[in-house]
Parts: C-alpha cells; structure tokens; sequence
C-alpha cells in the first residue's frame, strides 16, 4: 500500500518527519521538475519515495534512522547551509539515482552505524567533510563534491568512480 503526498511548488519552513508509517510506502510528489523547499527531512521505520520534484532541503538538513529508507529515482535533492547535511545511521538508507548536491555542511554526507548510502552523482562546494562513513557502505558513482577532508573512512566501504 503506498500514501501519496502532493506538493505543490514553494517554500515550507517546516521540518518534514515521515517517522513510523507502517502502512506501506510514501510517495512525495508534485509537478515534474517543481523546486519545493523545506527545512529539513526526518525518516524512520518507513520508506519514503521523492518523486519528480526538485526537493531543496535547509538548514536541519537530512536524517535517515533506523528501517527507514529514502529513495529518488526521478528527483535531484539539494541540502544546503546544513552543519550535517545528510545523515545515515543505524541501518538507514538512501539511494539517489540522480544527483544529490550538498554545500557549504561541516559533513556533507554522514553514514554510520550498518547505514548504506548509494548516490549517482554527489556533487556540491565548500564542505569541511565530504563523505564520513563509520561502520557503513557508501557507493557513489560520480563524485563531483569539493571539500577540505573529501572522505573520511572509519572501517567501512566507501566505493567511488568518476572522481572529478
């Protein structure tokens, strides 16, 4: 069973929390190729689905915990002026098929504790820390992400390719 959320374009100043849907998935949606931005984006014990919009997520940034999973297929994510940008931990997961662009976070991409990231394109500028993996598996396709300390691995996988 999946629960549709239609999102018209604009800003939102709230932090979205998904957490505990155990109805099946959730699809966020709205037009194709609509910016719609919001604060910041909590996921746990659920599978949430970003479908066809640009979603541009603030300052709280991202944080997937545990069962949760955040996928897009069709949707660029941008995360920016977050300290941590996105956050992966205790078997969370995301999959970007896309690009996902993070800026100026002091972690860009934080994935730790049995988390799993896969990205196509992670790109974006002015980050302290570009990946930090602790205990986790991270794949990244193309890697296009500028930072101080561009990746930190700490006992896991991190996989790259298309480093520019």
């Amino acid at each position: 069973q999946t629960a549709t959320i239609q999102v018209a374009a604009g800003t939102y100043a709230e932090v979205v929390d998904v957490s505990g849907f155990s109805g099946g998935d959730i699809v966020i949606a709205g037009v194709v190729g609509a910016a719609v931005n919001i604060n910041g984006l909590i996921v746990e014990s659920c599978n949430v689905l970003i479908d066809g919009i640009n979603l541009n997520v603030g300052s709280s940034g991202i944080f997937v915990g545990p069962k949760g999973l955040l996928f897009s297929a069709t949707s660029n994510i941008a995360v920016s002026g977050a300290e941590e940008a996105v956050t992966l931990r205790y078997g969370g997961k995301l999959e970007v098929t896309k690009v996902l662009t993070i800026n100026n976070a002091m972690r860009a991409l934080q994935v730790q504790y049995n988390a799993e990231a896969s990205v196509a394109t992670l790109a974006g500028t002015g980050n302290s820390i570009g990946i930090y993996a602790y205990n986790s598996t991270v794949y990244v396709s193309a890697l296009q992400l500028t930072a101080i300390a561009r990746i930190v691995n700490e006992n896991s996988t991190v996989l790259t390719r298309g480093i520019s």
